[in-house]
């Protein structure tokens, strides 16, 4: 037999115990007492249950969150990647224009300081031939 009473006694009792131990206290039988802690557990459940709803309520939304941010940071960089991948693109043509620009310049220099050296080489050639014949 179990007992229910305002002592909070909630003990299993045999008719031995009951006489020694729980006189002053009021019995059931176990179904009954068993039936009562149910309803007295679904009481505390309910509340434990709506927030567990809440909770998993909540987590989803974080997880959505969490995705939309995964989501987000993914296409921000490729726009970034992108962004790099033409600067590096204009970086490689400038390079190359200017180059070619330093290529043309030194050709045009070149050319210049060879027809000089050849204007100076003349003038040598005709002062040594006169130096020679004086």
């Amino acid at each position: 037999m179990a007992t229910k009473s305002s002592f909070l006694d909630e003990e299993l009792c045999c008719s031995v115990c009951y006489f020694k131990k729980h006189r002053n206290h009021r019995i059931c039988p176990a179904e009954e007492a068993a039936l009562y802690q149910k309803g007295e557990l679904k009481t505390v459940l309910n509340p434990i249950k709506e927030k567990l709803e809440r909770f998993t309520k909540v987590k989803q939304e974080c997880e959505k969150t969490a995705e939309h941010i995964r989501n987000q940071a993914q296409h921000t960089e490729r726009q970034v990647k992108a962004e790099f991948q033409k600067l590096h693109q204009f970086l490689r043509d400038e390079e190359e224009a200017r180059l070619a620009a330093l290529r043309k310049e030194e050709e045009q220099k070149s050319q210049k300081m060879k027809e000089k050296i050849e204007t100076i080489t003349r003038h040598v050639s005709t002062l040594s031939d006169k130096i020679t014949a004086i």
